[in-house]
């Protein structure tokens, strides 16, 4: 079964470099879209396998859109994705020293009162 997959299957193309290398993305963000859709739709007096559908079909197109928004936001798409340009690596390294001590002093004082 590799081997055909291999054989057959071992191209490149626009598509699959696209979501080769948005996968990661995809797999961050998904859960939050089809929790949401999932349950607007459980309440519906739909069929169950039209509620499936209609969670799959709107959860994976909600998802891509999801995920093109925070791409194109340099802070989140450090800070969700990871993903660091270099003109705001500086920008992105403070802002991330910032919370970091930020969170560090809260938790201090937390546990000296």
């Amino acid at each position: 079964l590799i081997g055909i997959f291999k054989r057959f299957f071992d191209k490149t193309n626009s598509v699959l470099s696209y979501l080769s290398a948005s996968s990661f993305g995809f797999y961050v963000l998904h859960y939050t879209p089809i929790l949401l859709i999932g349950v607007l739709v459980s309440n519906s007096g739909i069929n169950v396998y039209l509620r499936y559908l209609l969670t799959l079909l709107l959860g994976s197109i909600s998802t891509l859109l999801l995920y093109e928004v925070i791409k194109r936001i340099p802070i989140y798409r450090y800070l969700v994705l990871g993903i660091r340009n270099k003109r705001w690596r500086g920008f992105c390294k403070k802002v991330m020293c910032f919370i970091v001590k930020h969170y560090f002093l809260t938790l201090a004082m937390q546990v000296k009162l």
